[in-house]
Parts: structure tokens; C-alpha cells; sequence
């Protein structure tokens, strides 16, 4: 009986090869967890980077963002850089817009205010290859609460200047800067004058410029 058995079991196995009975081996269900896992890594850090390139835009304006600082209780002003091109070909313009928020109650000097009332100044610092020809395009300023005081920017307020790129400008990244100085008051103090540096960069692309 008991060659009878193995005899049963050899004739089987063989009778199951030939047939291909035999399955290929699958994947632990551990290795396709971790495989999707992957994947789906892949998609949340595009999808991330997107959304990050993304927030850089206004989009109601369409201007990028280049950098920016934020306010606090000592310094009551944000500073926005932007541009409304980032991407500038030799011989083409661009605008650099400086934003300014100041916190309620708070007011600035305006450009125009004597040395002794700390006016508001903005100082843009170019690469060689780029110019400037314009003074920045300045908001309306409004009369001062403080009763000794003259012109005054509060709320949001946007300067705009043009900048060209040169012809004979290379391709690559290049920074700009801009030094911001003001003073904020309300009706009753002045703070310090306070100085802000913020700092971008754009890019000059001359590839597809044809000599003449």
C-alpha cells in the first residue's frame, strides 16, 4: 500500500509539470504597497513643486513674486518685491514693482519729505548688463494725521520702476536688489527709521536672438 501511495504522488507530480499546473511566482503584497507607495510619492512632490511655482504669481496681476519681508510689532511694514517678467530676453524691459503694506494705524514719510522727516527712499541695484533710465512711478501721497505732518503713504502702496536689459547682454541668471528706508508714525510717536534689503533674480535668455 505504501508503494501505492508513492507511486500516486511521483505520477501526479509529474502529470501536474506537463500540464502546467505550476503558477509563477506573485509579488508579496508587501512589494506592491511599496511600490505604489512610491509612486504616489512621485506625484505628491511634482504636484508640490507646482503648486510652490505657483503661489509666486499674482494672479491678478500676473506679476512674480521675487521675495518679500514681512511686518512685525517693531517694524509695522511689509515689502513685497515682484516683477512682471522673470524670463527677459537682450533689448527687452521689465518692471520692477516694490509693494509696500503698513499696518493700521501706521503712516510713512513720503518721497518728497525733508531730510529732518526721514522720507521714504527705495534705492534699485542693477547687474552691468541692465539700466534704468526712469524714477520710480510713485502713488499719490495723502495728507498726515499728525498735525506737523506732510505728505504720507498708508495702507498698501505700489512703486513701479522700468528696467531694460542691454543688447549685448549674456544668457544666464542674473540678482537685482533694492534698499527700502523709511520711517512709520501715527499721531502720537514715530518709531525708528527702519531699513529693509531685499534681494531677487531674473533670467536673460539670448539663445534664439539672431545676430545681425
Amino acid at each position: 500500500m505504501k508503494c501505492l501511495i508513492r507511486w500516486s504522488a511521483a505520477l501526479c507530480a509529474v502529470l501536474c509539470t506537463l500540464s502546467g499546473c505550476e503558477q509563477p511566482e506573485q509579488p508579496t503584497p508587501a512589494a506592491v504597497t511599496q511600490s505604489a507607495i512610491s509612486k504616489d510619492s512621485g506625484a505628491v512632490d511634482r504636484s508640490n513643486q507646482a503648486k510652490e511655482s505657483n503661489d509666486r504669481v499674482d494672479h491678478d496681476s500676473g506679476e512674480i513674486l521675487l521675495t518679500s519681508s514681512e511686518s512685525t510689532p517693531e517694524n509695522p511694514v511689509s515689502v513685497l518685491l515682484y516683477a512682471n517678467r522673470t524670463n527677459i530676453k537682450p533689448g527687452e524691459s521689465f518692471e520692477v514693482i516694490l509693494e509696500l503694506k503698513i499696518d493700521a494705524p501706521w503712516e510713512l514719510h513720503d518721497l518728497e519729505a525733508t531730510p529732518q522727516g526721514h522720507p521714504t527712499t527705495l534705492k534699485l541695484s542693477l547687474p552691468e548688463s541692465f539700466e534704468s533710465n526712469s524714477d520710480w512711478i510713485a502713488p499719490k501721497a495723502t495728507q498726515s494725521q499728525r498735525p506737523e505732518g506732510g505728505g504720507s503713504y498708508s495702507g498698501t502702496c505700489r512703486f513701479r520702476r522700468t528696467v531694460v536689459v542691454r543688447d549685448s547682454s549674456a544668457s544666464g541668471v542674473f540678482p537685482l536688489s533694492c534698499k527700502i528706508e523709511y520711517q512709520a508714525c501715527d499721531v502720537r510717536r514715530c518709531l525708528r527709521p527702519a531699513t529693509v534689503q531685499l534681494a531677487g533674480e531674473v533670467t536673460v535668455d539670448s539663445r534664439s536672438i539672431v545676430p545681425n
